[in-house]
């Protein structure tokens, strides 16, 4: 089975945001060795998320690759099942995302699911959080440390990982605790 289509919501559009991946690590150790200014890192690093929106589009290329956030809100489940979104122009022109490396994708990800009134917001890792717990997964460092405070309150939103090494599974989260 295809991974995309094991976390897909059936009548619902999979909006897909690609993070910057090791590109992004690259800004991070330039920024180390050149004391690089966070705020640009930071958006550089944004820039390159529209690179790896691109790369992550050659996997499916049948999906269209939006660039306008309004868009989204004109799409039909039943034509256009999943798209590929470049968040670079709508992330760095959002007073709301912090210039910092305490906004990571995830952060982006999030404001965007909360933007569009989204049900569900899937976050591919690398690793399974090791409980259902938000907070708990934002300490080991699976989610940015702003990832919590971006959260719209008034939202239904549910936030589900999916370890790509290991499962098809989606692994929902909570965010307060039990």
């Amino acid at each position: 089975m295809d991974w995309s289509e094991s976390v897909a919501v059936d009548g619902c559009v999979d909006v897909w945001i690609a993070g910057g991946g090791t590109f992004v690590d690259g800004v991070r150790d330039w920024q180390s060795l050149h004391g690089l200014d966070e705020a640009t890192a930071h958006r550089i690093s944004i820039e390159l998320m529209s690179h790896t929106a691109g790369l992550f589009r050659s996997m499916f290329p049948n999906w269209p690759l939006l660039v306008d956030i309004q868009q989204l809100h004109s799409l039909d489940a039943l034509t256009t099942p999943s798209v590929v979104f470049d968040c670079r122009k709508w992330a760095i022109n959002n007073p709301a995302l912090e210039s910092s490396w305490e906004t990571t994708s995830d952060s982006i990800a999030l404001q965007l699911a909360t933007g569009v009134s989204a049900s569900h917001l899937f976050l591919l890792k690398s690793k399974t959080p090791s409980s259902d717990q938000l907070t708990d997964a934002i300490v080991e460092n699976l989610l940015d440390t702003n990832f919590f405070t971006v959260r719209n309150t008034s939202t239904q939103l549910k936030v589900l990982i999916t370890n790509l090494r290991q499962s098809n599974e989606a692994f929902e989260l909570n965010w307060c605790s039990n």
